[in-house]
């Protein structure tokens, strides 16, 4: 009996039972811990997802609303305050998530020389004093579009093309493993645009649940820690 009545308890099954998993999920299952040592120990892995999710119960809802001043649509947390008008999302796919991919194509268009900085008639500043800049702009001020477009400006006016290894620090590999693929296909990849652009996706309101990557996020997250029980169990 399926638990319909708040305060009882579902009967507890006689026999093995399988476990239904998303297809995307599945995909990313592949990338956190790999669909053959899973298969091989399909047992142990059932017995881990199911202990990880016993041991996180506060995680089983994919909570899709939230009060319209929240951060969580930007991908940052706030306090919610629960008299305001809630805001509803419908969520994308975790896997293939199509602002992402139109940025890839825009910044694998858009790839530089190879130089690492361009020669500028206004100033020519040592590299680091350069990469010192940007990072005051964004010290200083509080995520906005403004302070993109101010960063933007900066290396437009002054062409400044800072080295990849400090774009690619700017940006969350683990949630946005497409970051990673491009890595392993050496592919040229103008990797400013590509972490601006990302950031001007995350600066429109709503984008961040609407696309799935926060879904992805929770997806991975949830991945990693049965990640952690499965691979203990099977040593």
């Amino acid at each position: 009996m399926a638990k319909i009545v708040w305060g009882t308890e579902p009967d507890i099954p006689k026999e093995r039972i399988g476990y239904p998993i998303h297809a995307h999920c599945w995909v990313l299952l592949d990338r956190v811990i790999g669909h053959e040592i899973v298969q091989e120990h399909l047992r142990e892995f059932a017995r881990a997802a199911d202990a990880y999710w016993w041991r996180n119960m506060g995680s089983w809802g994919a909570r899709l609303w939230h009060h319209e001043d929240e951060m969580s649509c930007y991908g940052t947390k706030s306090v919610v305050d629960w008299h305001k008008p809630v805001i509803y999302h419908v969520t994308g796919s975790p896997l293939r998530i199509p602002g992402i991919q139109k940025l890839i194509v825009q910044a694998t268009r858009e790839c530089p020389g190879v130089d690492l900085r361009g020669h500028s008639a206004i100033v020519d500043l040592p590299l680091d004093i350069a990469i010192l800049i940007v990072d005051l702009i964004y010290g200083s001020r509080p995520r906005s579009v403004e302070r993109l477009n101010d960063t933007r400006n900066f290396l437009e006016v002054f062409q400044w093309k800072l080295p990849d290894t400090y774009w690619k620090t700017r940006c969350d590999c683990w949630l946005v493993f497409e970051m990673d693929d491009l890595i392993r296909e050496k592919r040229a990849v103008n990797w400013s645009r590509f972490c601006l652009g990302l950031e001007e996706l995350l600066l429109e309101r709503g984008w961040y649940c609407n696309s799935g990557l926060r879904t992805r996020h929770r997806a991975l997250t949830s991945l990693a820690g049965i990640k952690k029980h499965f691979l203990n169990m099977i040593e």
